[in-house]
C-alpha cells in the first residue's frame, strides 16, 4: 500500500498514531491527538508533542526514547496526556523502529492506546482487595481462606491464629490433616461436602497446636481468589456453650431422677 493509503488507515484507528523523524521531531499524527488534545498537527508537527504530557512524565518519556533509539529497538511505556479540557488521561504507548531494505531505521512510528478506564477499574478492585484484607485481617472472628484442590491454606487471619496456636508462617500452605487439626477420615467425610454448595455451615470438633479438641461451628463460602477456587472460612468457637448445655442437661436429669 502507498504512503498516503497507510496514514487514511492509520487515521481511522482509535488510537493516537504517529511519526516521527529520526532526531524525535513529529512528521505526522492522525486526527486522534487533535481530538484528544484540542492540540491541531500543524502545532505538532516539526516539533514534538511533549508539550502535553504530564509533567512528571516527561522524563520517563524522554528516557524510553533514548533507550529506543540507542538500541534500535522497540520500547512501550506509560504515561498521561493532557486532554482539551485540561484534565491527564493514561496512555500506554509503543514505538518501534520503521527500516529500509538494507535494515537501516529511517523514520519511527508510535501508537498510543487510551488505558485510563483500565486503571480506574485496576485500582477500583486493589482498592476493593484492600478494603476485604482489612476487614479479613482484623475481623474478630477466626477466619481462613484454603484452596479447593488441596485444602492448603493461602491466608487466615489473626484471630484463627489465636484460636489454634499456630503461627502463619506455620499454616500457610499446609492443610488440616498436616498441621493436626482434622485426621484424613474427618477431612474426606467433610470436605466434599463443602464445597457441595457455595455455602455450608457444619459444627466440627477441632484441634488446636497443643491437642486440646475444640467444638466449631465452621461457615463456609466459595470464593475466587486469583483465578483459584477457595474457601472463605469463619469460625465460632463453641466449645464452652455446648459444654454449658451439656451440663444443663445432666442437671436436669439429675432433678428429674430425683423427683421420681
Amino acid at each position: 500500500m502507498g504512503e498516503d493509503v497507510d496514514r487514511r488507515l492509520a487515521n481511522a484507528l482509535p488510537q493516537i498514531v504517529w511519526i516521527s523523524r529520526i532526531d524525535g521531531t513529529q512528521e505526522w499524527i492522525n486526527d486522534r491527538w487533535t481530538e484528544l488534545t484540542g492540540i491541531p498537527p500543524h502545532e505538532v508537527c516539526n516539533a514534538t508533542s511533549m508539550g502535553a504530557v504530564h509533567p512528571d512524565d516527561r522524563l520517563l518519556v524522554q528516557e524510553a526514547w533514548d533507550a529506543a533509539v540507542a538500541a534500535g529497538e522497540t520500547r512501550e511505556l506509560e504515561y498521561r496526556i493532557r486532554t482539551r479540557g485540561g484534565t491527564y488521561r493514561w496512555h500506554l504507548a509503543r514505538i518501534a523502529p520503521m527500516r529500509d531494505e538494507g535494515g537501516g531505521i529511517t523514520r519511527w512510528v508510535g501508537v498510543a492506546f487510551d488505558m485510563q478506564d483500565r486503571r480506574e477499574a485496576d485500582e477500583a478492585l486493589r482498592a476493593s482487595e484492600r478494603r476485604f484484607e482489612q476487614a479479613f485481617m482484623f475481623n474478630p472472628q477466626p477466619m481462613a481462606i484454603a484452596r479447593a484442590k488441596d485444602g492448603a491454606f493461602v491466608q487466615v487471619n489473626d484471630a484463627f491464629l489465636e484460636m489454634t496456636g499456630f503461627t502463619r508462617e506455620q499454616v500457610l500452605e499446609r492443610d488440616t490433616v498436616s498441621l493436626g487439626m482434622l485426621d484424613s477420615e474427618q477431612r474426606n467425610a467433610i470436605g466434599p461436602w463443602l464445597l457441595s454448595s457455595p455455602r455450608r455451615q457444619v459444627e466440627m470438633p477441632f484441634r488446636t497446636k497443643d491437642g486440646k479438641t475444640i467444638t466449631l461451628v465452621l461457615t463456609t463460602t466459595q470464593i475466587d481468589l486469583g483465578g483459584e477456587a477457595c474457601l472463605l472460612g469463619v469460625a465460632d468457637d463453641v466449645t464452652q456453650q455446648r459444654a454449658t448445655e451439656a451440663a444443663l442437661r445432666h442437671s436436669e436429669a439429675r432433678a428429674r431422677a430425683r423427683a421420681d
